[in-house]
């Protein structure tokens, strides 16, 4: 899995790879702890035992050009943190205060078809995914005992499957567990942007056929985890929507026959 080193501000644990600009304390102590500040908190003169806002301190900069082509520092960081974490370009182009199209474009061109970074083109593809969900649990379901069946038990139940959203009769929820899994699909389709040439480089591009095949490795996996977590809903008992049917049976069954009485 891709990693990179890891810089935050000691006191709100902002991601200072994300900032334009922060504090870098300046003292031995604090050079030793690589004590790192946001712009917010020294200029809120924010301190703890270690570090005080009298420290001596440098201003670091992330806004520094990459090359002709590239963006500043800090955007290359939050494009490619934000896609590998998010996997949707409305995202990405959210953070960057850009465009969609500008944003895709922008790394197909300079990181897909024509690689700016030395040695990009052979990346290993595990840097895209995600990490695997654990498999399910193997063990013995648990079953709810027939003491249980009360009517107080039952409507505990009824209030429990009303708030998890449970529709019974197509045995799925009202909102599922990672709904979104399917938008990662969307990154399959052809950019709009794209032109006949750029469209010929990529199918022939082996960065692009990867992280296709990445995709869809991901999407399966996030549908996995949404069955796994669905069965261990079924297998525990979470949800026991025939045997408080069969209660209500029985209960109308009490009432006809007390009525008729």
């Amino acid at each position: 899995m891709f990693s990179k080193k890891k810089l935050s501000c000691r006191f709100c644990f902002t991601d200072l790879w994300h900032e334009h600009a922060f504090i870098k304390c300046n003292t031995d102590i604090c050079v030793k702890l690589n004590i790192n500040i946001c712009l917010q908190c020294f200029s809120t003169g924010t301190e703890d035992h270690v570090h005080k806002n009298t420290d001596p301190y440098k201003v670091l900069s992330n806004a520094v050009q990459i090359g002709d082509l590239l963006w500043h520092a800090h955007e290359e960081i939050i494009l490619l943190d934000t896609f590998m974490n998010t996997m949707s370009w409305a995202k990405v182009a959210q953070k960057l205060g850009r465009s969609t199209e500008e944003c895709e474009c922008h790394y197909f061109k300079n990181y897909v078809l024509n690689p700016k970074i030395k040695g990009l083109e052979h990346i290993n593809r595990n840097a895209f995914r995600l990490h695997k969900f654990n498999k399910a649990i193997e063990c013995k379901p648990k079953t709810m005992d027939n003491e249980l069946d009360s009517e107080e038990s039952y409507h505990q139940y009824e209030v429990a499957m009303r708030l998890a959203g449970y529709q019974p009769a197509c045995g799925t929820f009202e909102e599922e567990y990672d709904d979104q899994a399917e938008d990662v699909i969307q990154l399959l389709n052809e950019p709009i942007w794209i032109d006949q040439e750029t469209k010929l480089s990529l199918e022939s591009n082996l960065i692009q056929q990867k992280m296709n095949e990445v995709i869809m490795d991901i999407f399966i996996d996030r549908l996995q985890e949404r069955y796994r977590r669905k069965q261990l809903v079924k297998d525990y008992g979470l949800v026991e929507y025939n045997k408080h049917q069969l209660w209500i049976k029985s209960m109308e069954v009490v009432i006809l026959v007390s009525h008729n009485l």
